[in-house]
């Protein structure tokens, strides 16, 4: 071999060790950074445990003492420290502040009391949105109960926290496939809904689109088609009644774009049902509604004629009905 040769050959080796060394540090400084970064999270998160229960002992004696405004803020401030806390803080922070409720009411502490009991509510209420949204469905149900079983302590806040907890216990229960422990909590809603006295709450409406969409996921076309047609009177009451209010347009649109909601809705369940006269009759409907409240402004929304008429040409189409496939064509480039 030619010494220039060698030479090159000898050069490479060197440039080799070099590069793998280069590499080498490279790697085990970024595995020492991740390795850094984990630890820093579990050294804060062990100094917000500590600060949690040197709170909550610093809330319980305030309690014992009688300082509830003190147990009070103590708890709210160890929750803030945690943010979402793990289930046996959960536990730890709602007995004490039972602890708290009671000792206030025996003391004919009224205000404290209450102020106990919409915390009690509102962390229940808290802690199973987050677990709902961690897929966590059977505890988030829990706590959801556990939010509404506070509800008869609660004056002002009382409607809104019940409300809260039981479409939360709708939305758990149907991710568990509880489509009747869901369709019950819908029920239970509209009937309190109903109790209140005020036939032109928005709420009701609410309650009953989502009783319809249960129904709908556990396809049960039937009493699908039955909510949903309920929730189109509903919407067709507001409408009529708040039109004939001065300044209560905002109230209306609502009301405008709820029945676009339900109606669109019923389309897709007389599709799955494979009622084809009664889909496109509904999307006949909802055309020409969508047609009346486009003047002069626009639409009302979610869903706009185009979406109409590609849905009914849809079905039109799949249900070999060429003359109606035809004519909601037409009205997908040219809307009537």
């Amino acid at each position: 071999m030619r010494p220039t040769r060698i030479l090159i050959v000898l050069l490479e080796v060197v440039l080799a060790l070099v590069a793998s060394s280069a590499l080498i540090r490279w790697v085990m400084t970024a595995y020492n950074g991740q390795e850094i970064e984990i630890s820093h999270v579990f050294a804060l998160r062990s100094a917000s445990e500590a600060k949690f229960d040197d709170l909550i002992a610093k809330g319980a004696k305030a309690t014992g003492n009688g300082a509830y405004d003190l147990a009070l803020d103590r708890y709210e401030e160890a929750q803030r420290v945690m943010g979402r806390m793990s289930g046996s803080q959960y536990d730890t922070i709602q007995a004490k502040r039972q602890a708290l409720a009671d000792a206030a009411e025996k003391s004919g502490n009224t205000a404290l009391t209450l102020a106990a009991y919409k915390a009690l509510a509102g962390t229940a209420v808290r802690q199973g949105d987050g677990s709902l949204r961690a897929h966590q469905d059977d505890d988030a149900l829990a706590k959801y109960v556990d939010a509404e079983g506070y509800v008869p302590h609660l004056t002002d806040t009382k409607n809104t926290v019940l409300l809260e907890a039981r479409r939360g216990q709708v939305y758990a229960n149907r991710e568990k496939k509880d489509y009747a422990g869901a369709a019950d909590a819908s029920m239970r809603t509209i009937d309190t809904l109903e109790a209140t006295g005020d036939a032109y709450d928005p709420r009701l409406t609410a309650a009953y689109l989502d009783l319809a969409q249960t129904y709908e996921d556990a396809k049960d076309w039937h009493n699908a088609e039955e909510t949903l047609m309920t929730a189109w009177r509903e919407c067709d009451k507001r409408i009529d009644y708040y039109s004939r209010i001065p300044g209560e347009e905002s109230k209306v649109s609502a009301a405008l774009s709820e029945k676009d909601l339900t109606l669109y809705g019923l389309i897709g369940v007389y599709q799955q049902a494979d009622e084809t006269d009664h889909a496109l009759a509904i999307a006949e409907e909802l055309y020409k509604f969508l047609t009346q409240n486009a003047k002069p402004g626009p639409e009302p929304g979610p869903y706009r004629r185009a979406q109409v008429a590609r849905l009914a040409f849809t079905i039109a189409q799949k249900a070999n009905r060429p003359a109606d496939a035809v004519a909601w064509r037409a009205r997908l480039t040219r809307p009537q």
